[in-house]
C-alpha cells in the first residue's frame, strides 16, 4: 500500500497542469514508494514532472491514469490509501468530509516509465532569484514560436539566460550552470506561474 495525501494529489496535479497542458486524458502518474521516501512522476512528449518526499517507506509501485488525481486531491492533508489489488487494478481510499470513498481504477504501467530522465550527477547552486528570472524569460519567449527557438530559453554557460519573440530580447546574467554547451528549454507555464520576489 502507498499513502499520500489529498493536498500532495492536488499540488502534483496543479504542476502537471502547468507543465504538460489542460489535459484530461493523459499521462499515468506512478507512486513509487522505498526506503528513500515517495517519488511521484509522471511523462509526456518531452516532459517530465517528479515530485520527491522523503522519509523511509515499504517498497511499492503503483500506476494509476491521470484522472484519479482529480478525484481524490483536495486542500487538506487527508491521508489517500493506495492499494494494488492485483496486477490490473489499484484500489484508492479516501474520505470527503464524513462520508468514505472507495474507487478501482486500471493500473497500466506506461511502455515509457523506465526511460523517465535521471537525476543529473553534478549539481550546482543559484540564488532564489533563478525562478523570478526563468519566470521573466518564459514572459518574453515566444508563446508559438513561428521562427526557430523563439519559443525557448537558452541556458548559457556563462551563466546567462536569453530570451526572445523574435521582436523583443531578453538577457539575464549571473548565474551558475553546470554544463558546457548553450541549453536550449521550451518555454514552460511552470516558470511563467513562479509568483514574482519567489
Amino acid at each position: 500500500m502507498v499513502t499520500i495525501t489529498r493536498r500532495l494529489a492536488q499540488q502534483f496535479r496543479a504542476v502537471l497542469r502547468r507543465a504538460s497542458g489542460q489535459v484530461r486524458v493523459g499521462p499515468a502518474i506512478g507512486f513509487i514508494a522505498d526506503r528513500e521516501g515517495l517519488t511521484v512522476k509522471s511523462m509526456s512528449g518531452d516532459v517530465a514532472v517528479e515530485l520527491r518526499v522523503p522519509g523511509a517507506r515499504a517498497a511499492e509501485t503503483v500506476w494509476l491514469p491521470l484522472s484519479a488525481l482529480d478525484d481524490f486531491e483536495g486542500k487538506k492533508d487527508d491521508p489517500v490509501e493506495l492499494t494494488a489489488s492485483d496486477r490490473k487494478q489499484v484500489t484508492a481510499q479516501w474520505r470527503d468530509g464524513n462520508v468514505p470513498q472507495v474507487v478501482s481504477y486500471d493500473s497500466v504501467k506506461p511502455p515509457d516509465a523506465d526511460k523517465f530522465p535521471a537525476l543529473p550527477t553534478d549539481f550546482t547552486t543559484n540564488a532564489p532569484g533563478l525562478l523570478q528570472a526563468l519566470h521573466e524569460a518564459s514572459e518574453v519567449a515566444a508563446v508559438e514560436g513561428a521562427r526557430y527557438a523563439t519559443g525557448c530559453l537558452q541556458l548559457c554557460p556563462s551563466g546567462a539566460i536569453h530570451a526572445t519573440d523574435g521582436r523583443q530580447g531578453l538577457i539575464q546574467t549571473g548565474f551558475t550552470f553546470p554544463w558546457t554547451e548553450p541549453l536550449l528549454v521550451p518555454r514552460n507555464k511552470v516558470f511563467v506561474s513562479v509568483p514574482r520576489n519567489a
